[in-house]
């Protein structure tokens, strides 16, 4: 386990991997919730298994969280550690399905895949707190199609299982899972959440495995002919050129090496 400057927590979990799948966990508020969710992360990077490394920033002032604060740092975290996915908990969960009822940013709507646990329904019909959005989006149209999913405990004795059906409201396409035993910390639920992430990301390979035969066919298009003559004189040219940095190969010639 390592932390940045940032105090961003992140479990190291890639074995001898070039290319880890980067993944933000943002925490709930409380006074003591990052120590509490630190229990959700690890299970969940421990599920996820090698190839993903899991980021957990400590947010600002948790006790009694600024909501544009929050989620500025969201925001930047995401930039940061360049995550295409993200779970968040709680009050953390909320204040991302805010910024997408907002419109998503750029941050947001780039990602592969969102894991909201636990959201609070801040809105009509669910808690009543000011400086939320959920009741009016700024554009509907753009809460359709996104990779999104959210995980509400039948034993959460915090936030209410019937907060659900609020969201499926909100978010027409998001898959909602409810389930049976979790509480509001998801002990032992996260090998759940964990499948989720893999399954998402097994699927976007997939779609870029079947795109790129097409992507190749059609670069491959925009290519000259193949001319073997051709093909060995250039090969010629490169095997008797003499380069330095920054200065462009011309044929060797008489005389000392150009600087």
């Amino acid at each position: 386990m390592f932390a940045d400057s940032d105090r961003t927590v992140f479990r190291e979990n890639v074995a001898m991997s070039p290319a880890p799948v980067e993944l933000l966990f943002i925490q709930g508020a409380s006074a003591g919730a990052h120590d509490a969710d630190r229990v959700l992360s690890d299970a969940l990077s421990q599920s996820l298994g090698p190839g993903f490394r899991v980021h957990f920033p400590h947010m600002p002032n948790e006790a009694a969280p600024d909501n544009d604060v929050w989620k500025r740092r969201i925001s930047t975290t995401l930039r940061q550690s360049r995550s295409t996915f993200l779970v968040a908990h709680s009050a953390g969960a909320v204040l991302v399905a805010d910024m997408l009822a907002q419109g998503p940013p750029d941050e947001l709507a780039g990602l592969l895949g969102l894991f909201l646990l636990a959201p609070p329904f801040v809105g009509r019909g669910g808690w009543q707190l000011d400086g939320f959005h959920l009741d009016d989006p700024a554009d509907r149209t753009r809460l359709h199609g996104l990779p999104l999913q959210l995980y509400f405990g039948l034993a959460d004795t915090t936030v209410p299982p019937a907060h659900a059906e609020l969201y499926s409201a909100l978010f027409p396409d998001a898959a909602i899972h409810r389930l049976p035993g979790c509480g509001h910390q998801f002990e032992g639920f996260m090998a759940q959440v964990a499948l989720d992430v893999r399954s998402a990301r097994a699927r976007v390979t997939r779609r870029d495995a079947r795109a790129w035969p097409a992507r190749a066919n059609e670069k491959g298009a925009r290519r000259r002919p193949w001319n073997e003559q051709g093909a060995r004189r250039r090969l010629a040219w490169i095997t008797t050129c003499c380069c330095r940095p920054a200065i462009p190969c011309r044929p060797l010639r008489a005389g000392p090496c150009p600087a």
